[in-house]
């Protein structure tokens, strides 16, 4: 598990997040699976994670290899397009 915490103002939101998608592409690459998840009580997190005055929590991604392999090139792009054109 990996927890993105920011300090400060300003557009750092926009650079956790670039930060978070970077972590979870580079894992997939290893054929590792990621999730972003929600925090309900951020506060809770802040002070679990020992948190200093004006750092806040931004996110946490879990990691871990997925129980079913992928083969994402099972189905071509047009497949995938076809499919979400449908749902």
């Amino acid at each position: 598990m990996v927890a993105i915490a920011l300090h400060g103002g300003g557009p750092t939101a926009f650079d956790a997040g670039r930060a978070a998608q970077n972590m979870m592409l580079t894992a997939w690459n290893g054929r590792i699976g990621s999730c972003p998840n929600g925090m309900p009580d951020p506060d809770a997190v802040a002070q679990l994670l020992d948190l200093e005055e004006g750092e806040r929590p931004f996110t946490v991604l879990t990691f871990g290899y997925p129980v079913r392999t992928r083969d994402p090139e099972r189905h071509t792009a047009g497949d995938h397009m076809r499919r979400c054109a449908t749902s």
